[in-house]
């Protein structure tokens, strides 16, 4: 068997044949603390990554050790797991940590790839962040020994190149290192580039001042020898007319480029203001004196790279005597002189561009910045892609949305337009809206602000709405290139060759990004033509696996494309086959929408496939948009943050709406959108409706004869019922539902509906059915018939609540944190928030019944962090759970009244959500204080409690000494037990009055 290679110095890496896949982050930390350490006790690694609670953490260490050797898979044997220790067979495990001290420079430079572990974080447990630290400092120190060792030897060789990367990257591990600047000093020195030691100690020195207020302490340097170019003027750049705007980060990296290369392009399409941020840089280098003189060479004009020398050149104020010599000529006058050459719209001279190359070989401290809509594709080159500037969405608050760099720009260019511009509160969000419909592009801001001095801003944002390619500016001394968005992006088209615009408007169905599988199928598009449109900043490539747009790309290609009507229908149908097959790959299809693989491919496609629904229902294709439907519907609300279940409503009614009842395939189609609309009505507290439509769902699936639809349906009737608090009729329902997914052998419905079949049991008091569900449930996942994803998280969260109806806090704390554990390794963090208020009310529970102050303290921190997020996203559940502990927790402090007003609202918060089986839950907290203010309503309450079938063992149980005051108020009061009995409906209505 071959050996398993483990990389810790960076972001975690497992390598094996075959491979392992190891999915949990403490399961991940022990395979490295074994690794590392060697043999450790199980009471260490327990305390090492659940420090808080000892008998907690063992059963953890056994959970996650068991995610840890089912991970290994054939390596499995590898792991060595006894009573009392756990360890690895160490001569199996490679690790790089273990081969700094013997690395040559390349070695070097590979092994390191960031600090120890980046990116991996345990919650919760100090313990583990010392450990981390501890390893960092060692790894970090015996990494700085060697680059000072192996620099050492490069210099005695007289590699001097290899030298200074070293030394560089040794600095560019920690910034703020006095050792690591000096080592690099002394080497720039050593080889005679005294200029670089000085630019890089003024640098160093500016950022160790501003972070640590105090001067650093260097080495001397010696002095620089009198400049080639006068002192009195150090650039050719003119002043500016207008406020530069933002782009902080921008220019901190072109800054830190230029130290770090000798050639930079600043790449991306036009309008994205590139010669204005060269501009900019060259301006506050030349006033730094980084340079002898900083040299601004627009190139736009010129016709071939051959007359380039005789341009920068003159730029520099030189004559060049003759254009064949021109390029010696040019090296001669620089010489050994400090010099920044900014090139400027280079693009069309980008097969030439060997001669920046030949002059840097000439010229060893000229350094070359190019703006280009081209990459050059020379080694010489550092990229630095320049991205539109972000705009706020339309849930931002207004300060946040009033700082933003694009509306402040928008409001600089306009009051240039209209000195008196100020936008009023209304018209902030005609200045957002008007920003983000040119997508953040610079160029779109500029034109439609200097707009404002004779168009409102709604008739501005209207005619941005209907087309914001062709917005035309209005000043006279815009250049011809800035006319329109439509005549800048015109200027790249024209660089093309016939095959990279066929393909790059194939391209531009494409909504959001694609793939280059993707790419291939649709578009017709070859990895070649791929890398020629990512070279020239109409495609963006983000380095791992995916290709996008600028969104005004696109609608620009778009255009092209649909001048071509046949062409456009083909491609449309080949994206609709492409993503269809995809959602009906068997890997997908298994378990429906919430199935793991399914959902992240759905996060992926987002933009595409509701694009794809649209064409779908212009075309008429209602079969294949049933199989769209459910997954897309259930992405948003787990995928999409707190907007998800409002836009996902909105969508499914659309669905619905445009869905003809009378024809076959529709009537699959609005199956599939009513099980999924029933869903979310269910999770946004719309019970009654999601009950309803679920039977409809019901019945139209056994009319069609439709069994999956079916079961799906009667799965979720079971859980709409169950939260209604009608539990034995949802036990009915989800029986039904596990004998379906049974046959129909999807272990993925089958999880689902055990995991509804368990709660439904548990809210009946029947806890013997819900162990049995939950052990079949377990077993699928233990088998790997169920993967860690938004399933296993709902089943963790609801196995613990059954656990706390019976009592077991110490279970079902267990078990949300692992949910918790799960959640956060799989992204499914939609359901974080209802755990985290469970926990809450578990610890006041367990606080108030033994009296443990830290409980109650627990209690109050997760109900507060609860209580934040949902708020926020608006999930009634944990909303009106947390409202209600935090009360609990004020009556328990003595403040009876404050409890009682917020009692109310999350009573108000159940009553209007319809989820009476939380109601009834929350009624005791409430009749005890009813009972600490005098107020008789506590006796009606009480025997309400006390006799209504709504109200099963376990809430009475759990409830029985918070009541026991009450109850006697009852029993002194027989013959008003016996006839006052109010209804529940009665009960609200008078809490709430």
């Amino acid at each position: 068997m071959s050996s398993v290679n483990l990389f810790v110095l960076g972001p975690p890496v497992v390598q094996a044949h075959p491979p392992i896949h190891v999915t949990s982050r403490k399961a991940l930390a022990l395979l490295i603390i074994l690794a590392l350490d060697g043999p450790r006790s199980r009471e260490e690694l327990a305390h090492l990554l659940w420090p808080r609670s000892r008998s907690l953490a063992l059963q953890s260490l056994r959970a996650s050790l068991i995610k840890l050797r089912g991970a290994l898979g054939e390596h499995a044997h590898l792991l060595h797991v006894d009573r009392e220790h756990v360890a690895l067979q160490g001569t199996y495990f490679e690790v790089d940590a273990h081969q700094l001290d013997a690395a040559d420079e390349h070695e070097l430079l590979t092994l390191w790839r960031g600090p120890f572990l980046h990116g991996l974080r345990v919650h919760d447990s100090v313990e583990w962040d010392d450990w981390v630290n501890d390893w960092n400092a060692r790894l970090l120190s015996r990494f700085r020994s060697r680059v000072e060792e192996l620099t050492r030897h490069l210099l005695r060789q007289e590699r001097f190149e290899d030298a200074i990367r070293l030394a560089r990257h040794n600095v560019d591990l920690d910034p703020l290192s006095e050792p690591n600047m000096a080592l690099l000093l002394n080497v720039l020195v050593h080889v005679g580039r005294v200029n670089d030691a000085q630019q890089a100690a003024v640098a160093f020195t500016e950022r160790f001042t501003q972070e640590l207020s105090v001067p650093p302490t260097l080495p001397p340097l010696p002095e620089l020898p009198s400049p080639t170019f006068s002192a009195r003027t150090r650039s050719n750049l003119e002043f500016e007319r207008t406020n530069f705007i933002g782009r902080d980060a921008e220019r901190a990296t072109v800054r830190a480029a230029l130290q770090h290369a000798r050639l930079v392009t600043l790449h991306g399409p036009g309008g994205l203001g590139k010669t204005r941020l060269a501009r900019t840089v060259g301006h506050v280098l030349a006033d730094e004196g980084s340079f002898e003189f900083v040299a601004f060479v627009p190139v736009e004009t010129l016709q071939s790279a051959v007359d380039l020398p005789v341009r920068m050149a003159a730029a520099l104020g030189r004559t060049v005597m003759s254009v064949d010599n021109g390029l010696e000529e040019l090296a001669s006058v620089i010489g050994h002189a400090h010099v920044l050459l900014i090139l400027d719209n280079f693009e069309h001279l980008t097969s030439e561009a060997w001669i920046i190359d030949d002059l840097l070989g000439r010229c060893p401290h000229v350094r070359v910045l190019v703006t280009s809509r081209e990459r050059l594709s020379l080694k010489a080159e550092t990229v630095v892609p320049l991205l539109s500037l972000a705009v706020p969405n339309e849930f931002t608050p207004l300060d946040v949305v009033q700082q933003a760099d694009a509306v402040r720009l928008f409001v600089d260019r306009a009051k240039s337009a209209r000195f008196d511009f100020t936008p009023s509160e209304e018209s902030w969000t005609l200045v957002r809206r008007a920003c983000e419909l040119v997508e953040g592009l610079p160029l779109g801001i500029e034109l439609a602000a200097a707009w404002t001095s004779t168009w409102p801003l709604a008739f501005i944002v209207q005619e941005l709405e209907r087309d914001p390619l062709s917005l035309s500016h209005p000043l006279r001394d815009a250049p011809s290139r800035h006319g329109s968005l439509r005549t800048s992006f015109d200027v790249s088209w024209r660089f093309l060759q016939e095959e990279e615009r066929r393909v790059l408007a194939r391209l531009s169905v494409f909504h959001g990004g694609f793939s280059l599988e993707a790419a291939r199928q649709v578009a017709e598009a070859t990895p070649e033509v791929l890398a020629q449109l990512t070279s020239k900043a109409l495609v963006n490539f983000d380095g791992a696996q995916r290709y996008a747009f600028h969104p005004l790309v696109r609608e620009y290609a778009r255009a092209h494309l649909d001048e071509q009507l046949e062409e456009r229908d083909v491609v449309l149908a080949a994206h609709a086959s492409y993503f269809l097959g995809a959602l009906r790959n068997e890997r997908m299809s298994i378990g429906g929408a919430a199935s793991p693989e399914l959902l992240t491919f759905v996060r992926t496609e987002e933009a595409n496939l509701l694009a794809l629904l649209t064409y779908l229902q212009e075309a008429r294709q209602y079969a294949a948009l049933a199989a769209l439907a459910e997954p897309l519907l259930w992405h948003f609300p787990a995928s999409t943050g707190p907007n998800g279940f409002t836009f996902a409503l909105r969508l499914a009614q659309r669905l619905l709406d445009a869905l003809p009842e009378d024809e076959a395939d529709a009537k699959s189609a609005r199956l599939a959108v009513m099980s999924s609309y029933a869903w979310l009505l269910l999770f946004v507290g719309s019970l009654k409706a999601s009950v309803c439509m679920y039977e409809d769902a019901v019945r139209l699936a056994r009319t069609l004869g439709n069994d999956e639809a079916l079961q799906r349906a009667l799965d979720g009737l079971g859980q709409a019922l169950y939260r209604s608090g009608r539990s034995e009729e949802a036990a009915v329902a989800l029986e039904d539902a596990v004998r379906l997914a049974q046959r129909q052998e999807d272990p993925y419905r089958l999880f689902r509906a055990l995991n509804n079949l368990m709660m439904a049991a548990g809210m009946s008091d029947d806890f013997e059915r819900a162990a049995s569900a939950a052990s079949h449930a377990e077993a699928l996942r233990t088998n790997d018939d169920v993967a860690d994803g938004m399933d296993v998280v709902w089943f963790l969260t609801n196995e613990g609540a059954v656990h706390l109806l019976q009592g077991r806090y110490e279970s079902a704390l267990s078990l949300w944190q692992e949910g918790l554990d799960v959640a956060a390794d799989t992204g499914m963090t939609g359901q974080r928030t209802i755990m985290h208020a469970l926990r809450a009310w578990a610890f006041l529970e367990r606080g108030l019944r033994f009296e443990r102050a830290q409980d109650l303290s627990d209690a109050a921190d997760a109900a507060r962090e609860a209580e934040v997020v949902a708020r926020h996203t608006g999930e009634p559940f944990a909303l009106n759970l947390t409202i209600m502990v935090l009360a609990r927790l004020q009556l328990h402090a003595g403040d009876a009244d404050g409890a009682l007003q917020n009692m109310r609202e999350a009573l108000l918060g159940c009553w209007r959500s319809e989820n009476i089986m939380l109601l009834v839950w929350l009624l005791p907290y409430l009749a005890e204080a009813l009972d600490a203010r005098g107020d008789a309503t506590a006796v009606d309450l009480a025997t309400f409690l006390s006799k209504s079938p709504l109200a099963k063992q376990h809430v009475k149980e759990r409830t029985r000494t918070v009541l026991e005051r009450t109850y006697r108020h009852v029993n002194s009061s027989k013959e008003q037990r016996d006839t006052s009995i109010m209804t529940l409906e009665e009960i609200v209505t008078h809490c709430l009055a």
